[in-house]
């Protein structure tokens, strides 16, 4: 995954718009073709940026993998589970995953297959709706 797609990522699981992710840094236009990949960013830009919006750099480069496991295949995996209702295999793929957004994502889907999904905040359901 490339470094403008991970920001977009984090980005939108943080609920920012592109001015407020590189407020003070770089310019929103800056920002926008760095995510989409047409600007490269310096190193320096891109730790201040994570560092303003308290986005561990260790994290911002995890969040880039799951465990190796192919996209459609986990979204396979996941979507055969929560019809089958299958809370341990819901909760396997969770405990492997090392992204963040797909923890979420995953904790939602246990939630309402125990009809908890209620309890989530507005917050929690903000970020969600950036991640589905």
């Amino acid at each position: 995954m490339k470094i403008g797609d991970i920001l977009h990522q984090v980005r939108n699981l943080h609920g920012l718009t592109q001015e407020q992710m590189a407020a003070g840094i770089i310019s929103k236009s800056q920002y926008w073709r760095i995510e989409k990949e047409s600007n490269a960013i310096r190193a320096s830009s891109l730790i201040k940026i994570l560092n303003q919006n308290k986005i561990s750099v260790l994290t911002f480069f995890k969040d880039a993998d799951d465990s190796g496991i192919n996209r459609r295949e986990l979204q396979y995996q996941i979507t055969n589970a929560f019809f089958a209702r299958d809370y341990k295999k819901l909760e396997e793929i969770k405990k492997q995953s090392t992204n963040s957004q797909m923890k979420r994502l995953l904790n939602w889907l246990l939630a309402e297959l125990r009809g908890e999904s209620q309890t989530f905040s507005d917050e929690e359901k903000r970020k969600l709706r950036y991640n589905v």
